[in-house]
This record gives structure tokens, C-alpha cells and sequence, in this order.
């Protein structure tokens, strides 16, 4: 099983960013992050923390998780392979936002 740390102050700590958002810009921080298609396998799990001073749109984690979306075939099963315990409450909420968004047969990210 690998383990793939996603840590926002990877990005805030270099820059003053307090607002990571766009499904483009989560998009382009799949490498950074190592969740990029390749990188990634069912048995793969993420733990994803930030530092309280950034907000995460639920755009930004939809674009940034949207392979590991592709890989589970329910919420239910990709959010039992996420650690979202050291996220902000405010971010924990985004990224269930982005999970349903991701896993909406309106929107399908999957599809």
C-alpha cells in the first residue's frame, strides 16, 4: 500500500496564497502532489492536511483528485482511502463537496 501526503503548506509556505482554487489549478498540482494518474492505485491512500490558513475550493480538490476519483466506484469506498482528519474544518467540508460534485451523474468526473 503506498501513502501520498498531500500538504498544502508545500504551496502556501512558498508563496502567500491564501486560496487554493479552480479545478484547472488542482489539475496542475496533481504532479506536485504525486496524484497523477500514473502515480496511483486502488490501494493507494491519501492523507491530506493544511495549516489553517489556506481555504481549499471544492473546485480546486475536485480537479486535484479527480484520478483517484476514477479508481473507486463509490464515494463511500475513496473516502474510506483518504485521511482528511488534518484538514480545517472549513476545507473538510470543501473536499466532501468536491467528493459529491466528483461522484454526481450531472457532473461526472468519472465519466
Amino acid at each position: 500500500m503506498t501513502i501520498v501526503l498531500i500538504d498544502f503548506d508545500r504551496i502556501t509556505e512558498t508563496s502567500k496564497l491564501g486560496l487554493l482554487s479552480g479545478r484547472d489549478n488542482g489539475v496542475a498540482a496533481r504532479k506536485l502532489f504525486h496524484v497523477a494518474n500514473g502515480d496511483i492505485t486502488p490501494d493507494t491512500r491519501v492523507k491530506i492536511k493544511d495549516n489553517d490558513s489556506v481555504v481549499v475550493s471544492n473546485s480546486y480538490f475536485l480537479g486535484l483528485l479527480e484520478d483517484i476519483f476514477k479508481i473507486h466506484k463509490s464515494k463511500e469506498d475513496l473516502l474510506e482511502h483518504i485521511d482528511y482528519t488534518e484538514l480545517s474544518k472549513t476545507n473538510q467540508k470543501e473536499l466532501l463537496r468536491g467528493v459529491n460534485r466528483g461522484f454526481s451523474p450531472i457532473i461526472n468526473a468519472m465519466g
